[in-house]
């Protein structure tokens, strides 16, 4: 079963979680415009390019997660 990266999707690392807000693609790569969850502080709720490929990977501890109802 090969994974994609949809929009809503969400993801977590080491930091907490972010979630797929849309997919683009620049320059034939494909990136994620991804949004924490929270944030607090000095680290605010910003929109943040991601690589799809790295995502996927596992780069940096992200993984996909089931929504918690």
């Amino acid at each position: 079963m090969t994974m994609v990266v949809e929009q809503g999707q969400l993801w977590r690392d080491n930091d907490g979680c972010a979630r797929v807000h849309t997919v683009v693609v620049i320059e034939r790569q494909t990136y994620c415009v991804m949004m924490r969850t929270r944030g607090s502080g000095g680290r605010r709720r910003r929109p943040f390019l991601y690589p799809a490929t790295s995502l996927l990977r596992g780069d940096d501890g992200w993984r996909l997660i089931d929504e918690i109802l």
